[in-house]
């Protein structure tokens, strides 16, 4: 005789078995049902907004805006972030852009996604460095905790974004003094999975010049730039540059928002393939000419020209016209960036130059 606390019973024992039979098969349990970065808390489906709060030490606080896209379905997290310096326009403009293209009914997994790290220089149109502090917001990783802002805000963003990603890109573009041509950076670890992955990535992001590293610091305690903090945590990460002189071009904002879209659907991130790109300029090197004491600069090429070893690539006079320094290309390569304002100092970067691999084709 079946008793109604037996049929009860089966009911229960129905319910159950579906999520017991998938734990005996070992299906791993959703990690980020809800994904909290910083005052951003987005569950399954949302997004949000919030900061990464710093918090004042031997100079004031900083809250860095955040968005958190969290896909209806679950999957790995990009980290996606801009504005390490705060003049680099295009790729700040690029992750605001993307922000509202972002649908999370659409996505299987999450995003991070930072617009802008360094405020300050954003605010006072200062290129490179922390008004603050004076260090660039680019150089000073992992951080500390009791540094001054930069160091507190770059150890904020290891424990908040690099600590919860599986993936990064860090987006740059051609700051105030920069004529820059839009290239990708490929830094290798040794570690044959990472490097796989990121080198993937960077196919993806599609930017057709490459430079290759290997040179990097290998110490998660001195990793020094983000992307590299992240590589340094066994993270596929790439850095990409587009956008020049300060300025926001429509092409250089179009080239990082369909860059960042590749790469979410290389991961899956987003549905459809990814094309990545079949020809790839890969550079071996980049040598960077200096000036040699104060002045005004003139360049005599554009930026993405590609110049023999020796040609005159511009000069450097002083205050009343009179030449100072010859400006020659150090090596044949292309012109990675070339100066884009008079201004000179002594040590004032005024070219980097990109030696082509042997096997690469222009």
């Amino acid at each position: 005789m079946i008793t109604r606390r037996f049929v009860i019973a089966l009911a229960l024992a129905a319910v159950a078995w579906p999520a017991a039979a998938r734990a005996q098969a070992g299906a791993a349990p959703d990690a980020h049902q809800s994904l909290t970065v910083g005052t951003a808390t987005a569950h399954r489906g949302e997004k949000a907004t919030g900061v990464i709060h710093v918090p004042a030490g031997s100079d004031p606080a900083l809250d860095i805006p955040v968005v958190v896209v969290n896909g209806a379905k679950p999957g790995p997290v990009l980290a996606l972030v801009a504005g390490l310096h705060g003049t680099e326009y295009a790729s700040i403009i690029a992750l605001e852009q993307l922000i509202g293209r972002l649908d999370p009914a659409r996505l299987s997994g999450s995003v991070i996604v930072v617009p802008l790290v360094n405020v300050p220089s954003f605010e006072q149109i200062v290129p490179h460095v922390n008004p603050y502090d004076h260090k660039s917001m680019n150089g000073s990783y992992p951080g500390k905790a009791d540094g001054t802002q930069t160091d507190r805000a770059s150890y904020a963003m290891t424990k908040e974004v690099v600590d919860q990603c599986d993936y990064l890109i860090d987006l740059h573009g051609g700051d105030i003094d920069e004529n820059l041509r839009p290239y990708s950076y490929l830094v290798t670890t040794g570690r044959a999975d990472v490097d796989r992955v990121s080198r993937e990535m960077v196919l993806a992001f599609g930017i057709d010049h490459i430079i290759l590293a290997d040179d990097w610091p290998k110490d998660p305690a001195a990793s020094r730039y983000l992307h590299n903090t992240a590589l340094t945590r066994g993270k596929p990460s790439i850095a990409v540059e587009a956008g020049h002189s300060g300025t926001v071009e429509p092409d250089d904002v179009a080239l990082l928002v369909r860059g960042c879209e590749q790469v979410m659907r290389y991961l899956h991130i987003l549905p459809g393939t990814a094309r990545s790109i079949a020809h790839p300029v890969w550079i071996e090197k980049v040598l960077t000419v200096s000036g040699e004491q104060p002045g005004i600069f003139y360049p005599l090429v554009a930026r993405g020209t590609y110049v023999a070893s020796g040609m005159r690539v511009g000069y450097v006079t002083d205050f009343v016209g009179r030449t100072l320094q010859e400006v020659r290309a150090p090596a044949a390569g292309v012109v990675m960036f070339i100066r884009a304002v008079p201004s000179v100092w002594k040590g004032a970067s005024l070219l980097d130059l990109g030696v082509v691999k042997e096997d690469s084709q222009p």
